[in-house]
């Protein structure tokens, strides 16, 4: 039995304390680069006449909508994509931090060996078996830099399953209000058809009394005809949207089977002027981008300690014998310790480190962009909900007015006052001004939807990963 007990304290001691000198700097000092690239603007005065709801699309007081989005919360493939990703950076995580711990390794070995002295052949034989722990001291924090890195690289995998989500159920909730829209643009036209038809007899039955020209006749039968030729075009849109809210679900395009609910809901005015510009904060891609912007950051001081010296630790304990029977009588232990420090690489750790400059660098910018695209979705959603208001207030008065010429008009037709013409423009106008309301209040909600996504919420953070 032996034991190694040669110790260079000295040398260790001088290198470790040279290290810094040789390298120029400490990594630490590289951490002062990263900045806020933009600074979201003062608050306004909040309100208390909004609350800004969390699980947002509950407020428009549909089950069916609620349903709908919690099935595909538990089975759409992108959100399920989005939680893969973050099983591989849970499982990276661990990695990371199971490769800075001591390493431990059992080592069994057989060998036979000849040797030759004045032609007389000797044979040998050596077995053994070693229990072998190997430890990196962490004397710079490289390490703990490393891990760090990986643990917000994990929160930023973990945002992105939020966004993720948070764009699912906008995507949910705006296809199945345009579901809806569709319905009632199909319940309008057919009304407009009979409408027309009923327009249709009437001219007809002047004309048969020598009151009308055949002109009218015609010109109200493509009146019935052009209403009838938009049926078709709003049931392709219909089932186009069926077909991708289905997807969404996870299910073949026809596989989901919708009620035919075709009135669009009301929904009250939010005082644009009292929104809080700090609900950014709540944004998942967000804080996907400042955690990644942070770990970019320790891996900048990573790279710069391995130009340092590295200290390492070896132990190793285990028997050897030349007898197999009698392995376990003689054992064997040893200490070491390694510094290494390297003196000429070829500018590979200097070009390491660059290269991760260069990628905070770019995080940082990805970062600012993601905070200014949220600022502008979050201002351009709040002045699309004000002025679309307004132009609903001024479309309801267009409507009024498009009822009461169409009945002025076609006063002034039955009594011999006029022909059809202003009778036809009466009608088409109102007709198509009944129809563009429609969508308008549908764009009303696709607005406030764009909203509630711009501003986030922390609905997310209590998803479980339900993916099989």
């Amino acid at each position: 039995m032996y034991l190694t007990r040669e110790k260079p304290i000295f040398l260790i001691l001088i290198i470790l304390v040279l290290s810094p000198g040789l390298t120029g700097c400490s990594a630490r000092q590289h951490r002062s680069e990263v900045t806020k690239p933009v600074f979201l603007p003062v608050d306004v005065q909040a309100t208390d006449e909004f609350t800004m709801p969390d699980r947002w699309w509950e407020s428009f007081n549909d089950p069916e909508l609620n349903d709908l989005i919690n099935r595909s919360l538990k089975a759409n493939f992108t959100l399920k994509t989005a939680w893969a990703r973050f099983d591989q950076a849970y499982a990276f995580a661990a990695k990371v931090k199971a490769a800075h711990t001591p390493q431990v390794s059992l080592d069994a070995s057989s060998a036979r060996s000849r040797s030759s002295i004045l032609n007389d052949a000797i044979y040998g034989n050596q077995f053994s078996l070693y229990l072998t722990t190997t430890y990196e001291v962490d004397l710079w924090n490289k390490l703990d830099s490393i891990e760090q890195a990986a643990e917000l690289d994990l929160k930023a995998s973990r945002y992105d399953v939020e966004t993720a989500a948070m764009t699912l159920a906008s995507q949910v909730t705006t296809l199945w209000f345009s579901i809806i829209e569709q319905y009632a643009q199909l319940g309008l036209l057919m009304e407009q058809l009979e409408v027309a038809e009923t327009y249709q007899e009437l001219a007809e039955l002047r004309f048969s009394q020598g009151l009308a020209s055949a002109l009218d006749v015609y010109q109200q039968r493509q009146q019935v005809v052009a209403t009838r030729a938009k049926i078709p075009l709003v049931e392709a849109r219909l089932k186009i949207n069926q077909h991708q809210l289905a997807v969404l679900l996870a299910q073949p395009p026809n596989a989901v089977i919708l009620s035919t609910k075709d009135v669009l809901p009301d929904i009250e005015p939010i005082p644009v002027d009292g929104l809080l510009v700090h609900l950014l904060e709540r944004r998942p891609d967000i804080k996907a981008g400042r955690e990644r912007v942070a770990a970019a950051d320790l891996r900048v001081a990573a790279a710069a300690d391995e130009q340092l010296a590295v200290l390492r630790l070896t132990g190793r304990a285990g028997y050897q014998n030349s007898e197999a029977g009698d392995l376990f009588d003689l054992w064997y232990a040893s200490v070491s310790a390694t510094v290494q420090h390297t003196l000429a690489d070829g500018g590979l750790r200097t070009a390491e480190q660059e290269r991760t400059r260069a990628i905070t660098r770019v995080l940082i910018q990805q970062y600012g962009q993601t905070v200014l695209n949220a600022m502008q979705e979050v201002e351009s959603a709040m002045v699309q909900e004000q002025r679309q208001r307004t132009y609903l207030e001024e479309l309801k008065k267009q409507l009024d007015l498009a009822r009461a010429t169409l009945a002025e008009a076609r006063s002034r037709y039955v009594n011999g006052l006029s022909d059809y013409l202003p009778v036809l423009v009466a009608l088409q106008g109102l007709q198509q001004l009944e129809r563009t309301h429609i969508s308008a209040r549908r764009d009303l909600i696709a607005f406030r939807i764009q909203l509630y996504r711009s501003l986030g919420g922390s609905w997310m953070a209590s998803l479980g990963d339900e993916s099989i």
